[in-house]
């Protein structure tokens, strides 16, 4: 289930690398974020100060996860 694979990822002392297009999923389960867009890096930092950068994510056509939209 999406909730024992949450659980999982949060649990495991290891790095792993997820790679998602789901924010909210990447929100809960991520302390640090890659976004990428054309193979490129574009952004590399905190989880919740990249989402929350609405003109970063928007600039590469994402949205808002779920949780910060108003």
């Amino acid at each position: 289930s999406r909730r024992g694979i949450i659980v999982w990822l949060k649990c495991s002392d290891k790095t792993l690398i997820v790679a998602t297009h789901d924010l909210d999923f990447a929100f809960e389960t991520t302390n640090r974020i890659l976004l990428m867009n054309q193979g490129s890096i574009i952004e590399d930092g905190p989880t919740e100060s990249v989402l929350r950068n609405e003109m970063l994510l928007l600039a590469n056509h994402l949205e808002l996860p779920l949780r910060f939209q108003k």
